[in-house]
């Protein structure tokens, strides 16, 4: 859910992180290489800035972003036939 600092804090009696720290990095995993790729260049397009580069493992692939507030995202793809054994 993406709301306004505003809104979430009705959801908390807590103060809410700012940008310039890591209070989670939230990694998501997707069907493919190529949705790797098109949600950060997404997430870049609009705002988004990147904080490492992505990385090609053969069997694993990820990229990363941070977003507005400065949360850390990887977004990767696993071809779990590719796994070393």
């Amino acid at each position: 859910m993406l709301i306004t600092h505003e809104m979430f804090s009705t959801f908390t009696n807590r103060p809410i992180a700012d940008s310039s720290t890591t209070q989670v990095l939230t990694a998501i995993q997707v069907d493919s290489r190529q949705d790797v790729d098109r949600i950060v260049k997404l997430a870049l397009e609009n705002g988004g800035t990147r904080y490492r580069e992505s990385a090609d493992h053969g069997w694993m692939y990820y990229d990363c972003f941070a977003d507005l507030d400065g949360h850390q995202w990887e977004v990767m793809f696993t071809d779990d036939t590719q796994i070393p054994k």
